[in-house]
Protein backbone atom coordinates (compact mmCIF):
# COMPACT_ATOMS: atom_id res chain seq x y z
CA UNK A 1 0.00 0.00 0.00
CA UNK A 2 2.89 2.69 0.92
CA UNK A 3 4.29 1.56 -3.07
CA UNK A 4 1.06 2.93 -4.22
CA UNK A 5 1.03 6.27 -1.72
CA UNK A 6 4.00 6.95 -3.42
CA UNK A 7 3.39 6.52 -7.24
CA UNK A 8 0.49 8.33 -6.27
CA UNK A 9 2.73 11.58 -5.14
CA UNK A 10 5.49 10.74 -7.90
CA UNK A 11 2.44 10.97 -10.78
CA UNK A 12 1.03 13.76 -8.69
CA UNK A 13 4.78 15.45 -8.75
CA UNK A 14 5.21 14.53 -12.05
CA UNK A 15 2.12 16.35 -13.33
CA UNK A 16 3.04 19.53 -11.30
CA UNK A 17 6.39 19.41 -12.39
CA UNK A 18 5.50 19.08 -16.51
CA UNK A 19 3.19 21.72 -15.65
CA UNK A 20 6.18 24.43 -13.87
CA UNK A 21 8.51 22.70 -16.32
CA UNK A 22 6.43 23.76 -19.20
CA UNK A 23 6.64 27.23 -17.50
CA UNK A 24 10.51 27.36 -16.91
CA UNK A 25 11.49 26.29 -19.88
CA UNK A 26 9.43 28.61 -22.07
CA UNK A 27 10.39 31.49 -20.11
CA UNK A 28 13.99 30.52 -20.28
CA UNK A 29 14.01 30.01 -23.73
CA UNK A 30 11.77 33.62 -24.46
CA UNK A 31 14.15 35.59 -22.35
CA UNK A 32 17.53 33.87 -23.18
CA UNK A 33 16.06 34.85 -27.44
CA UNK A 34 15.19 38.09 -26.24
CA UNK A 35 18.94 38.47 -25.36
CA UNK A 36 18.93 37.79 -21.94
CA UNK A 37 22.26 35.98 -20.58
CA UNK A 38 21.54 32.27 -19.90
CA UNK A 39 22.23 32.42 -16.45
CA UNK A 40 20.06 35.62 -15.69
CA UNK A 41 16.95 33.72 -17.82
CA UNK A 42 17.75 30.56 -15.66
CA UNK A 43 17.05 32.94 -12.13
CA UNK A 44 13.90 34.43 -13.44
CA UNK A 45 12.25 31.33 -15.29
CA UNK A 46 13.11 29.86 -11.75
CA UNK A 47 11.49 31.88 -9.05
CA UNK A 48 8.29 32.24 -11.48
CA UNK A 49 7.90 28.27 -11.68
CA UNK A 50 8.44 28.00 -8.23
CA UNK A 51 5.88 30.24 -6.89
CA UNK A 52 3.97 28.15 -9.07
CA UNK A 53 5.46 25.00 -7.79
CA UNK A 54 4.50 26.14 -4.11
CA UNK A 55 0.81 26.36 -4.81
CA UNK A 56 0.54 23.36 -6.73
CA UNK A 57 2.28 20.65 -4.45
CA UNK A 58 1.05 22.57 -1.20
CA UNK A 59 -2.44 22.41 -2.11
CA UNK A 60 -2.68 19.35 -4.70
CA UNK A 61 0.27 17.09 -4.88
CA UNK A 62 1.19 16.62 -0.85
CA UNK A 63 -2.57 18.26 0.29
CA UNK A 64 -1.26 20.88 2.86
CA UNK A 65 -4.12 22.25 4.77
CA UNK A 66 -4.50 25.29 6.85
CA UNK A 67 -2.71 28.47 6.35
CA UNK A 68 0.62 28.47 4.92
CA UNK A 69 3.25 28.48 7.57
CA UNK A 70 6.62 30.25 7.83
CA UNK A 71 8.52 26.90 8.32
CA UNK A 72 7.15 25.51 4.83
CA UNK A 73 7.53 29.34 2.92
CA UNK A 74 11.21 28.70 4.74
CA UNK A 75 12.17 25.23 3.72
CA UNK A 76 10.79 25.53 0.23
CA UNK A 77 12.51 28.40 -0.10
CA UNK A 78 15.93 27.08 1.10
CA UNK A 79 14.88 23.79 -1.04
CA UNK A 80 14.26 25.44 -4.30
CA UNK A 81 17.98 27.85 -3.36
CA UNK A 82 19.51 24.51 -3.45
CA UNK A 83 17.68 23.32 -6.41
CA UNK A 84 18.52 26.60 -8.50
CA UNK A 85 22.29 26.17 -7.51
CA UNK A 86 22.49 22.61 -8.68
CA UNK A 87 20.52 23.44 -11.72
CA UNK A 88 22.61 26.72 -12.67
CA UNK A 89 25.74 24.27 -12.00
CA UNK A 90 24.22 21.92 -14.23
CA UNK A 91 23.39 24.34 -17.10
CA UNK A 92 27.12 25.62 -16.90
CA UNK A 93 28.66 22.36 -16.84
CA UNK A 94 26.59 21.11 -19.85
CA UNK A 95 26.31 24.68 -21.83
CA UNK A 96 30.08 25.94 -20.66
CA UNK A 97 32.32 23.24 -20.32
CA UNK A 98 30.76 20.32 -22.56
CA UNK A 99 29.43 22.39 -25.63
CA UNK A 100 25.82 21.27 -25.77
CA UNK A 101 22.91 24.13 -26.68
CA UNK A 102 21.63 25.72 -23.99
CA UNK A 103 18.18 24.90 -24.53
CA UNK A 104 19.58 21.24 -24.48
CA UNK A 105 21.74 21.70 -21.02
CA UNK A 106 19.05 23.73 -18.86
CA UNK A 107 16.44 20.48 -20.09
CA UNK A 108 18.60 18.06 -18.57
CA UNK A 109 19.31 19.74 -15.56
CA UNK A 110 15.62 20.59 -14.91
CA UNK A 111 15.87 16.74 -14.74
CA UNK A 112 17.96 17.07 -11.84
CA UNK A 113 16.39 19.63 -10.27
CA UNK A 114 13.05 17.79 -10.33
CA UNK A 115 14.21 14.85 -8.69
CA UNK A 116 15.86 17.09 -5.80
CA UNK A 117 12.87 19.04 -5.19
CA UNK A 118 9.81 16.13 -5.47
CA UNK A 119 12.31 14.50 -2.47
CA UNK A 120 12.63 17.42 -0.55
CA UNK A 121 9.44 18.71 -0.95
CA UNK A 122 8.09 15.06 0.18
CA UNK A 123 10.49 14.38 2.94
CA UNK A 124 11.11 17.76 4.00
CA UNK A 125 9.11 20.66 3.24
CA UNK A 126 5.61 19.00 3.06
CA UNK A 127 6.37 16.23 5.24
CA UNK A 128 3.78 17.02 8.26
CA UNK A 129 0.86 16.91 5.76
CA UNK A 130 2.61 13.64 4.05
CA UNK A 131 2.48 12.10 7.17
CA UNK A 132 -1.40 13.14 8.05
CA UNK A 133 -1.89 11.44 4.71
CA UNK A 134 -0.23 8.32 4.76
CA UNK A 135 -1.73 7.55 8.65
CA UNK A 136 -5.33 8.30 7.06
CA UNK A 137 -4.32 6.33 4.13
CA UNK A 138 -2.40 3.11 6.86
CA UNK A 139 -4.46 3.62 9.57
CA UNK A 140 -5.54 0.29 11.05
CA UNK A 141 -8.68 1.50 12.93
CA UNK A 142 -10.30 2.11 9.72
CA UNK A 143 -12.13 0.10 7.01
CA UNK A 144 -9.79 -1.26 4.47
CA UNK A 145 -11.33 -0.16 1.08
CA UNK A 146 -8.89 2.36 0.08
CA UNK A 147 -11.10 3.42 -3.00
CA UNK A 148 -12.79 6.13 -1.17
CA UNK A 149 -10.24 7.43 1.09
CA UNK A 150 -8.31 8.57 -2.50
CA UNK A 151 -11.63 10.68 -3.63
CA UNK A 152 -10.25 13.37 -1.70
CA UNK A 153 -6.31 13.56 -2.34
CA UNK A 154 -6.42 12.94 -6.65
Amino acid sequence: MRKTHTKILLLKSGLVGGVNACIDFALFALLTYAGIPYLASQYMSSIFSGINSFHLNRRWTFQSTGNTNGGEIVKFLVLNILSLLLTSGLLILFHQYMGWPVVVSKCFSMGFGWLLNFWGNRLWVFEQSHQAYAGYLFNSDQPNDSSDKLDGYL
